[in-house]
């Protein structure tokens, strides 16, 4: 079911303050979460496995300059 406006508000706010606070796999899982419940789009992820590929794409792409 479709968050109201200042559900989803609330919601952004506390992602963005436990990324604010370097909590980023929190903010990650949360987000996860708040999009599984306002639009029902699930996402299955690892966090660290994700960040892991990501900083190996930035060294490649480093690496090939």
């Amino acid at each position: 079911m479709p968050l109201k406006k200042d559900e989803r508000k609330q919601k952004y706010r506390s992602i963005m303050s436990l990324m604010l606070k370097g909590e980023n796999k929190n903010a990650f899982d949360e987000l996860a979460c708040m999009c599984g419940e306002d639009a029902g789009l699930f996402v299955l992820a690892d966090y660290d496995k994700a960040i892991s590929e990501n900083q190996l794409r930035q060294q490649a792409k480093a690496g090939g300059k």
